[in-house]
């Protein structure tokens, strides 16, 4: 039996980084411009905003960066995905208050989580994005994003999995690589990579050169074009 033809929207992408010390890396994002929209670092979990794009950092949480979605129709992406063969990694779990949780595994070996509670739920049908109360609230600067970048040698097969998840696909502008989109979500897909990369690009006026004078002052090493941040995440920094 095939998957229901239904229209699927997995809601705000928004990707976790697995930290050994989440001050350190909080303050290397915050270091790039980004800024804390949420979390509690005080028990080692924080949400950051760079533009139109939502990062999340975990110390303790999680064992792994992950592909992250919060707001989607959980139960019908558990479902889909039992009727597609697919394993769950966590299986599909609904609370008493309504929060509903699943991992699932990709066949390059990225983790997908997807959770979400029923406020969060409703906000994203109505098309707003959930902040904390006293924080800086959405959206950003359409203009800036950070685009993560998956490493495959089958970017075409890749996209080909993807799409039951609802996710439009097509090649990308440099050769070997293609990109995923659905709402907030533009994922990069590259075959000429060995592993994942974070891509910030900085399309404000100035905002690149900023950083950039942030990162000497900080002795951070700059000529190879790739920065690692405290977990050894490979960080590109464009103004494309």
């Amino acid at each position: 039996m095939g998957a229901p033809d239904i229209d699927i929207r997995l809601g705000w992408f928004c990707p976790n980084i697995c930290c050994a010390e989440l001050s350190l890396a909080l303050a290397f994002y915050e270091l790039l411009g980004f800024e804390r929209i949420g979390g509690r670092p005080e028990e080692n979990w924080a949400t950051l905003r760079f533009g139109s794009t939502e990062l999340h950092l975990f110390q303790g949480y999680i064992r792994e960066n992950l592909l992250h979605w919060r707001g989607g129709d959980i139960a019908v992406i558990a479902e889909l995905a039992t009727l597609r063969g697919i394993e769950a990694e966590t299986a599909f779990a609904l609370d008493e208050e309504g929060a509903q949780t699943l991992t699932l595994r990709d066949p390059a070996g990225n983790g997908i989580f997807f959770n979400t509670f029923p406020l969060e739920r409703r906000m994203f049908l109505e098309g707003v994005p959930y902040t904390e109360r006293g924080l800086p609230a959405w959206p950003g600067s359409a203009a800036d994003r950070m685009t993560w970048v998956l490493a495959t040698p089958d970017p075409r097969g890749l996209c080909d999995w993807y799409g039951w998840l609802g996710l439009e696909s097509g090649e990308g502008s440099d050769p070997g690589t293609w990109e995923l989109r659905q709402d907030n979500t533009l994922i990069l897909i590259d075959s000429g990579m060995t592993h994942n990369r974070i891509l910030v690009s900085y399309r404000t006026p100035g905002a690149l050169q900023d950083c950039l004078l942030r990162l000497e002052a900080r002795g951070h090493d700059i000529d190879s074009g790739v920065l690692r941040d405290p977990d050894g995440n490979e960080i590109v920094l464009s103004d494309q």
